[in-house]
């Protein structure tokens, strides 16, 4: 609401994410949401066997999650599912994922 609404945190916004420091932020942020994905797996959904199959699926519907939220007209430039985005999610979900890789 603030990106839309205030120019300043508009322009601070647009200068973080511009240039090597902002695919670095956008990078890492995917990789967290890759790796609380699986926390939350681990800690809410015991019941489900999680193993390298499970881990896939998750990163299916986290890349399906973004790319719907990408379709809402919030904030494109923290809610777009591009090939740096899917690669960090699929780092962060395959390295808190990693003992349940066998």
């Amino acid at each position: 609401m603030g990106y839309l609404q205030s120019a300043v945190i508009k322009r601070t916004l647009s200068f973080i994410y511009t240039g090597s420091l902002g695919l670095l932020i956008t990078f890492a942020t995917a990789i967290g949401v890759g790796a609380i994905a699986v926390y939350i797996l681990e800690r809410f959904y015991q019941q489900v066997i999680i193993n390298s199959a499970s881990l896939w699926a998750l990163v299916l519907c986290l890349a399906l999650l973004f790319l719907l939220k990408s379709l809402i007209p919030l904030m494109p430039i923290l809610i777009s599912l591009d090939q740096t985005q899917l690669i960090g999610i699929i780092l962060g979900v395959f390295w808190k994922g990693r003992p349940y890789w066998r």
